[in-house]
């Protein structure tokens, strides 16, 4: 059981808590890529509900949680095929930052 794992490895409520939430997002973004997924209802409850940009906040590598970066690739584009919509609320959108990445800062390309 958890409780047997948990006090073998010594985890502490902050470690069990983290292990809860690996990974969560990008499973969360796995059922929105598929929800979307030749949905035109759905794909525009997603766009007049503002999570598009959303979406593309996350298209970027989180350790925390693996593939959110394809994922949210993913997504984007199940959510702009066959819908003009879509595809014309993204040409809108203005960029208004890069994102902090330490990746990058790292590798001195920031």
């Amino acid at each position: 059981t958890t409780k047997n794992i948990s006090k073998t490895n010594n985890n502490t409520n902050e470690d069990e808590e983290s292990w809860f939430y690996f990974g969560l997002v990008s499973d969360s973004m796995r059922i929105v890529a598929n929800l979307v997924y030749e949905n035109k209802l759905n794909q525009n409850f997603v766009r007049e509900k503002q999570i598009i940009p959303i979406i593309l906040s996350f298209c970027q590598v989180d350790d925390d949680n693996p593939f959110i970066r394809e994922w949210s690739v993913f997504a984007i584009h199940n959510l702009c095929e066959d819908n003009i919509e879509n595809q014309n609320f993204i040409k809108e959108l203005t960029l208004v930052g890069v994102a902090d990445n330490p990746e990058l800062k790292e590798m001195g390309l920031n």
